[in-house]
């Protein structure tokens, strides 16, 4: 299979590095480039047109100016549907191909199954899902983390962002932080998957809590006071489904023969600030986990058999975590007439915050604003929904039941009557001092 897509790329204006050895071998001198992933892209919709369609969220910063694309695959593409919508991207810091490879391998497992495995099938069918193989193309063409102005983009979301070096003047200063933000605002995505190499673990939320030590403030006490545990009891009610489903991606990888694949709470690991993941949770309401495939960063050059390897020890766990995505609440909003409405859904009530951050702690989603669905992936329990929207009268759903014994999304439809009323936002991201912030421990 990983053979198909190295001749896709062989065919498609792979460019040879010529600084190595004549006599080295030229299959392994095949380098990832931008080039090569638009082409991998454009054969991918060629192969597949019913159930793809490709687009453009933006351009990399530098010259030349690079596209940063979308692929969406999905039974109907160019229909908005009552489906949970998955992001999966690769590449955000550039020198990491390995995590491109992993998005453009799993697509054309998809697309080579689609007709004849059902399991396949059944995802395609009935989820939208959204990836973007390289979210840095600058990046990758130069082979640094960085982008064209020296920001590592993973540093640049608007969620607890400081200022620091390589972390950009400001949140969302650079046009590929931008384009990632834009479109997610547009989707809601229920899942979101960054790739990542240096380490080899799932990355679950926070990367950034409200501790002392968070906020810069070294306190050799922090790390006493704060526990993983008491956190995800007191701050996080969605948190066991989103450890349930970390726990069976690490489950199905440690079975595939990855024995050394772990799992972490962001913050436990250690603190990032400005973090996509924390970004899309927190201001979008998207269940969001970083991905670390390998433990060597740099892999400049297509290896068909390790690439393989790797694919093959998380295959079956993407597969599995884009399906448990679906699991939860989900419903349609409308309000007179069956007129589809840009709301807000909230789980009530919020628990109680014992750090002094504010960190979003009620899951939450936004809806489609054409077509009005929404989707809170969560683990069983009774929940109450409070529905919000611009214009509206706000909303309360109460003992909506998900069941421990049935896997399937309950499906919760909600009218809304006019009145006046407004949406509420999301909380607004935490401000911290940047003369009292450590440098970053880790680049990761």
């Amino acid at each position: 299979m990983l053979l198909c897509l190295s001749v896709t790329f062989l065919l498609f204006s792979c460019q040879v590095n010529t600084d190595d050895d004549d006599d080295d071998d030229p299959e392994t001198d095949i380098r990832i480039l931008p080039d090569d992933t638009e082409s991998a892209l454009l054969s991918f919709t060629a192969q597949a047109p019913d159930i793809t369609a490709l687009r453009i969220i933006g351009f990399s910063s530098g010259t030349p100016s690079y596209p940063i694309y979308a692929l969406k695959i999905t039974d109907n593409p160019g229909v908005d549907e009552n489906e949970p919508e998955i992001q999966m991207t690769g590449g955000v810091h550039g020198d990491e191909q390995l995590s491109i490879m992993m998005v453009l391998t799993l697509i054309e497992y998809i697309l080579d199954n689609y007709a004849t495995n059902q399991e396949i099938a059944d995802l395609v069918d009935n989820n939208e899902l959204h990836f973007f193989p390289s979210i840095n193309p600058y990046g990758l063409a130069n082979e640094t983390r960085y982008n064209a102005n020296s920001v590592d983009l993973n540093r640049n979301f608007g969620w607890a962002w400081v200022s620091q070096a390589h972390h950009g003047a400001g949140p969302f200063d650079q046009p590929e932080s931008q384009a990632i933000r834009d479109d997610a605002l547009e989707h809601s995505y229920a899942l979101s998957l960054h790739g990542h190499t240096g380490s080899v673990c799932i990355n679950t939320l926070w990367d950034y809590i409200g501790t002392t030590e968070a906020q810069g403030v070294i306190n050799p006490y922090d790390y006493i006071t704060y526990s993983k545990e008491s956190f995800i009891a007191s701050y996080l009610p969605s948190y066991p489904f989103i450890e349930s489903l970390a726990t069976t991606y690490l489950s199905k990888v440690n079975t595939a023969g990855d024995i050394n694949f772990w799992m972490t709470e962001g913050y436990d690991w250690y603190v990032v600030y400005g973090s996509i993941q924390d970004w899309l949770y927190a201001v979008n309401g998207t269940m969001a986990f970083t991905l670390e495939y390998h433990l060597t960063k740099n892999h400049t050059e297509l290896d068909e058999e390790l690439f393989g390897e790797v694919f093959g020890y998380h295959r079956d766990a993407l597969i599995r975590i884009f399906q448990d995505a679906g699991r939860g609440i989900s419903g349609i909003v409308t309000g007179p007439d069956g007129i589809k409405v840009d709301a807000k859904v909230t789980l009530t009530p919020p628990v109680k915050r014992e750090y002094t951050g504010p960190v979003a702690y009620s899951p939450f989603s936004y809806t489609d604003p054409d077509f009005g669905d929404f989707h809170i992936p969560i683990q069983p329990g009774t929940y109450n929904l409070q529905i919000e929207a611009d214009g509206y009268i706000t909303k309360t759903v109460t003992g909506v039941v998900v069941p421990a014994l049935d896997p399937r999304t309950i499906v919760v439809d909600v009218g809304l009557v006019p009145g006046k009323s407004v949406k509420q936002q999301s909380l607004e991201s935490p401000v911290i001092d940047p003369d009292s912030v450590r440098p970053d421990l880790r680049e990761e």
